[in-house]
């Protein structure tokens, strides 16, 4: 297939995966679901047979240390209200909706929310225990190599990858290459920040890889692939995909895309921005997320604390057998993923893809200006 240097984004057709993480006891309850997405419409079900035609405020969504995914699951909460009938602001609410997610000991994430009428007084509670490992990633910003499965059982492999990415919530491991974030000297993936087309210096705070941004500052996110296989990378910030705020929807009215595609051999990718359409998109500012009418409020994040998280997995045409590397992943417990991709410059290219597990997580944080 001819293809000319550019960008190269993935549209998502399923759900991917199983959760891996680590952190406080698990559920006693059978309140799971696979996704946050599912999570947050269970919810939202739950809430329309006692308060149907309520309007409804989200006030924030509190992450565990070191994390900042709380946007991404009010954004998923505000959609899944929505498609509920409710009316979601903050202007004349008959209820606020506030809480919390943290790791549990069993590979989940557990999201509890308190719903409260004009008196402050709690109505409901709402807990939902999610086991995904994409959206484990983009919440909570772990830096992992995931293992491969290789002669392991479905139970065991599991586990291996569980305890790998709540050793790296716990104790995260990298290398910093100038200006580049690995996971270790030798990772074909890595991950830049640039400002004004300069890279920005990384340090290390709080034994978490660090840049210094500015109030007002545009950046743009860089991703290397020197791996000889084309990689779907999942780029999200604060728990948000970049394509979150997307012109093109699927039928379920979600993006329709969900990956930006890598190709081996070619420059490193920069993403300049909140995709919209193939014209392009608002760009990354730091103290406000998109200028979208959905997009989440600074007021919302909880944290003065912002995180780059960049999900790395194999991809390959659809119809053609696995490369050779995404062999040793492949699971019992999970199916690969089917994508549709197109270049970003017009007109529009389809291709079609399968998305493999994923093999490398890194995250990047910055400290948010004072509210």
């Amino acid at each position: 297939m001819h293809r000319n240097p550019g960008l190269y984004l993935g549209l998502a057709l399923l759900t991917l995966g199983v959760s891996a993480m680590t952190g406080r006891g698990a559920p006693k309850d059978d309140e799971v679901t696979t996704s946050i997405v599912r999570a947050t419409a269970k919810m939202a079900a739950e809430l329309r047979k006692d308060f149907k035609g309520k309007k409804i405020a989200i006030s924030g969504i509190i992450a565990e240390p070191g994390a900042s995914g709380g946007p991404g699951i009010i954004k998923d909460l505000t959609d899944a209200l929505t498609n509920a009938g409710f009316e979601v602001g903050d202007q004349g609410a008959d209820l606020t909706i506030g809480g919390s997610y943290y790791a549990t000991e069993d590979g989940g994430t557990r999201i509890e929310l308190d719903v409260k009428n004009k008196k402050r007084a709690v109505v409901a509670r709402l807990t939902k225990t999610v086991y995904d490992e994409t959206d484990r990633s983009r919440v909570t910003g772990p830096i992992v190599d995931l293992p491969p499965q290789g002669k392991q059982g479905k139970d065991e492999y599991r586990e291996a990858r569980t305890k790998a990415m709540g050793q790296a919530i716990q104790k995260p491991k990298f290398t910093i290459k100038g200006t580049e974030l690995r996971t270790k000297a030798d990772s074909p993936f890595g991950l830049e920040v640039l400002v004004k087309d300069e890279p920005v210096k990384i340090s290390e705070k709080d034994g978490q890889p660090r840049v210094t941004l500015k109030e007002g500052d545009e950046y743009v996110i860089r991703l290397h692939n020197r791996s000889k296989d084309v990689v779907a990378a999942m780029v999200t910030i604060d728990g948000l995909s970049v394509f979150e705020f997307s012109n093109k929807r699927g039928k379920d009215g979600r993006p329709a895309s969900e990956y930006w595609l890598l190709y081996p051999g070619e420059d490193p990718l920069e993403i300049k921005g909140w995709y919209r359409d193939d014209e392009g998109g608002d760009a990354f500012l730091v103290g406000r997320y998109s200028k979208a009418p959905k997009a989440p409020r600074r007021s919302q994040q909880t944290k003065d604390l912002s995180t780059i998280t960049v999900s790395y997995a194999v991809a390959w045409e659809k119809g053609k057998e696995a490369p050779e590397s995404e062999k040793q992943y492949e699971s019992s417990y999970g199916d690969a993923g089917t994508f549709q991709g197109s270049k970003v410059k017009m007109p529009s290219k389809p291709v079609d893809v399968n998305v493999g597990k994923i093999r490398t997580v890194l995250s990047l944080r910055y400290d948010l200006p004072s509210k």
